[in-house]
C-alpha cells in the first residue's frame, strides 16, 4: 500500500515532465491538441489499470465464497451421516 501511495505521488510530480517531453517529440499541429491526446491516452491506461485491479479483487472474492461453500457442503454431508 505505501509503494502505491509513492508511485501515485511521484507520477503527480512527474505527469508534467512525461507531458512535456511527449509534446516536444511531435511540433507539428497544435500543443493544445497533443496534450489533449496525451492526457487522454494516460487516463485510459489508468482506467485499464484500476479496471484490472478490480476484476482481480472481485475473482478473489468469488473464489473465497466457492471455497467457503464447499467446505461447508461437506461438513454438511459428513454431519448428516
Amino acid at each position: 500500500m505505501i509503494a502505491f501511495a509513492a508511485g501515485t505521488a511521484a507520477s503527480f510530480f512527474l505527469l508534467p515532465l512525461w507531458v512535456m517531453w511527449a509534446i516536444n517529440i511531435a511540433r507539428e499541429g497544435n500543443r493544445s491538441d497533443w496534450l489533449g491526446f496525451v492526457g487522454g491516452f494516460l487516463g485510459d491506461a489508468l482506467t485499464a489499470f484500476v479496471a484490472a485491479i478490480a476484476v482481480y479483487y472481485a475473482w478473489r472474492g468469488i473464489n473465497r465464497q466457492l471455497r467457503v461453500s464447499i467446505v461447508s457442503r461437506k461438513e454438511d454431508a459428513s454431519s448428516a451421516i
